[in-house]
């Protein structure tokens, strides 16, 4: 669903430090990509438990945004890329640089292709520090992980239509 950014239009002519303030003052992963000039979707994903996942898309170059993207067979084809966040982290990680350039969904939309950020956030932590690490304490938790990562790239899949 695309959501229209609170942040005023003037935002896209900083200076780098009124970038910097845009950027500590954004909600959210669509705030930030909107400092920059970009327009991203927000969906949401729910597992088999009711857990709620977010992912991101950027569709569209600068100036594309009225564009229908891998939509359809009149729409627009682009090479689909799949970005997913470190642990402890989420979407922001991604789009929260003062520099453009230097941020690789951007970088990315830009040459060409439909980007995808997950925003999967851990649920209940990770074991204790003090907790014995071992393998079967890491264990549930990356099973957990895989599975929501192929549940999102399953919802990638069914809003682009690939497997009909």
């Amino acid at each position: 669903m695309l959501r229209e950014p609170i942040y005023p239009k003037e935002w896209l002519t900083q200076t780098p430090s009124a970038i910097s303030t845009s950027i500590r003052n954004a909600c959210d992963f669509v705030d930030l990509c909107a400092t920059f000039g970009y327009t991203a979707e927000e969906h949401v994903v729910q597992t088999k438990d009711g857990y709620l996942l977010g992912l991101h898309r950027l569709a569209w170059r600068k100036g594309e945004e009225d564009t229908k993207v891998n939509r359809g067979p009149r729409s627009v084809k682009k090479r689909v890329v799949y970005l997913h966040h470190g642990l402890l982290m989420n979407s922001e990680v991604w789009v929260c640089l003062t520099d453009e350039q230097r941020a690789l969904p951007f970088v990315l939309v830009e040459k060409g292709f439909d980007v995808w950020v997950s925003l999967v956030e851990r649920r209940g932590g990770l074991p204790s520090a003090r907790s014995r690490l071992t393998m079967a304490a890491w264990k549930q938790p990356r099973q957990q992980i895989l599975q929501e990562i192929h549940l999102l790239i399953a919802h990638i899949a069914q809003v682009l239509e690939f497997f009909h």
